[in-house]
Parts: C-alpha cells; sequence; structure tokens
C-alpha cells in the first residue's frame, strides 16, 4: 500500500501557514483515496531521522522547507519528496540569487541592492541610482514577511532594521507600482495568469492569509498581448530555474511592461492560496492538484527504480504508477 506523508511545520515565520497548507493536502490526499499520514516538525534534522515512506509531501513554506535544507536531507536519505530539488530551492528562496539570475538572462525585474545593517542604507541607495519609493524585504523569507514600503528616505533604515529581525540581509527594491500578477506552474505547465487586487497597498501577509476582501480576478482580464508575454516569461523562468512539480512565479506589470517579482518553489495551499485557483480555473480540483503533485514525486522513484532494476538484470518490475 502507497505511503505517502505529509511534512509541515517547520521553524520559521510561515509555521502557522505552513501547518494549515499541510491539514489541507493531508486532507485532500485522503479524498483522492490516497493512504497519507501528517507529520509536523520543528526543523530539527533528527526528526527525520526514522523517517520511511514512498513519497515526502513537502509542504513547508520559507525556512528549512524551501531554502534546499530538507530536500538535501530527504535526498540524503534516499526519500523521494514534491517540488524543486535542494539546488534549485536554494537559489530560488534567495530572492538576490534569483534576482541575478534573471538579470543574467535578460529577463526583467526591478533594480535592487542588499544590506546587512541598517547604517549606511541611504548611501547605498544613492550610490546604485535609485530612490524612494522602494520596498524593503528580507532576502529569504516568503510570505511577504518583514516587508515594508518606503515613500520617505530617512524610513528606510528603519525598514531594513525590521526585516533583518527575519533574515541577515535585506533586499532594496525598486518599488513598482502596477498590477499584480502570479503565474502558477503544474508538470512544467504554466496556468492561468491571477491579478491580485488587495485592498490594502501591497499583497501583503494579512491579505494573503487573513484578509477575506482581497480580489482574484483569473485568468487575469489584462489584454492578449501582455498575458501571452508574462505566461512567455513564467516558462522561461521555470526553465532557467529548473523548477519541477509546482512553483509560483510574481509579477509587477505597468506601463512600461512586466517585472519578475520573485519565485515560490512551495505555493500555499490554504483557502486563499494561488496555485489551487489557478488549477481550478483549469478544471482541476484540490483533491486531484494534490494527487497530481505526489504523483510526480512517485513517477520520479519509480523510475529510478526502474533504471535500477534494468541495470540488475530484473527485468523492470517496477509499476511507475
Amino acid at each position: 500500500m502507497l505511503d505517502v506523508v505529509v511534512i509541515c511545520g517547520g521553524p520559521g515565520a510561515e509555521r502557522e501557514v505552513s501547518l494549515v497548507s499541510g491539514e489541507a493536502v493531508y486532507q485532500g490526499l485522503l479524498a483522492a483515496g490516497i493512504t497519507a499520514r501528517k507529520m509536523e516538525i520543528s526543523g530539527d534534522t533528527a526528526e527525520l531521522d526514522a523517517l520511511t515512506c514512498d513519497v515526502a509531501f513537502v509542504v513547508l513554506h520559507g525556512e528549512f522547507g524551501e531554502d534546499g535544507q530538507i530536500q538535501k536531507l530527504l535526498e540524503e536519505r534516499g526519500i523521494y519528496y514534491t517540488g524543486c530539488d535542494s539546488a534549485a530551492s536554494a537559489v530560488a528562496m534567495d530572492k538576490d540569487l534569483t534576482k541575478k539570475a534573471l538579470r543574467d538572462a535578460g529577463l526583467p525585474t526591478a533594480d535592487w541592492f542588499v544590506c546587512d545593517k541598517p547604517e549606511g542604507a541611504k548611501e547605498k541607495l544613492s550610490a546604485a541610482g535609485m530612490s524612494v519609493p522602494v520596498v524593503v524585504k528580507p532576502v529569504c523569507r516568503g510570505s511577504s514577511v518583514g516587508t515594508t514600503i518606503v515613500k520617505d528616505v530617512q524610513k528606510l533604515e528603519d525598514a531594513v532594521r525590521c526585516a533583518l529581525q527575519f533574515d541577515n540581509r535585506a533586499m532594496v527594491e525598486t518599488f513598482v507600482k502596477g498590477k499584480e500578477l502570479t503565474a502558477g506552474m503544474l508538470d512544467g505547465e504554466i496556468l492561468p495568469l491571477i491579478e491580485l487586487k488587495p485592498k490594502a497597498e501591497f499583497y501583503d501577509y494579512q491579505a494573503k492569509y487573513i484578509a477575506d476582501d482581497t480580489e482574484y480576478l483569473c485568468p487575469a482580464p489584462i489584454g492578449a498581448f501582455w498575458t501571452d508575454e508574462i505566461l512567455k516569461l513564467a516558462d522561461q523562468v521555470v526553465k532557467l530555474m529548473n523548477l519541477r512539480d509546482m512553483s509560483r512565479v510574481d509579477f509587477l506589470l505597468d506601463e512600461a511592461g512586466p517585472k519578475i517579482l520573485e519565485v515560490n518553489t512551495i505555493p500555499g495551499f490554504t483557502s486563499h492560496s494561488l496555485l489551487p485557483m489557478a488549477a481550478k480555473q483549469k478544471g482541476i480540483g484540490f483533491s486531484e492538484l494534490c494527487r497530481l503533485i505526489m504523483q510526480m514525486a512517485l513517477k520520479r522513484k519509480n523510475a529510478a527504480q526502474r533504471s535500477a532494476c534494468g541495470a540488475s538484470g530484473c527485468g523492470g518490475c517496477c509499476d511507475c504508477g
């Protein structure tokens, strides 16, 4: 009998969201007829030492979950899991590395710089040829935790100080006033775009997980031209960063065109989450979405087993499921 473990929780600021996502995925797998169990972890590596399963469905948002740490531990233990591998996860979680990769590939992203202390941030802003308004956020955190829009340069150091409560580096990025859009990816296919219209100034933690007044427009009403352009950019990002199974690429669209904001390798599975919304637009219900993602990891496992069986001369007895 297939044994799937849903791993959620984690040690970071996004733990509570991860627990909600984990419960939703667990229930979704059960509804799809898949034997599953849930494992809430704190981030202690020893918690994984005794883990055995056919597939680990990783729903750890933020620290330890999206930064490649748990992926590397699972790889070392020979456990197959959902989502990107450890190398791709580590780059995608680091907003600075992501934006450098985008810039080097000629893909559009807003200007930015990184600092590790509040002092000197104003001088760095000037040296980078940037000016307020800017967005300040932790380099390696998600869910808009520790994020501030700064319109007064005198408040820049305070915003950096706030971001540094959650990470040892803060990113200062040119503020782009435009439509907030996201492109989900499922098994290499880019899903319909969603436009986010929060009542707050931007799509912050409150709007993402708590408020019920955010509007979600899917497919995004931005016209065929910009839709095609953003879908192409999302596909380029997926290929450039070696993303697999599921991901989300966030964009801002103003009169100058789209800017790639960031990449999320473990999108949420809460009632407010965007990947399930986009999948639903394609006719994929929540439980089916969970089953499909689990199946992607299972196919990798069975492909490896067939290869090993073939090498040993047993004839390839494995069923890819």
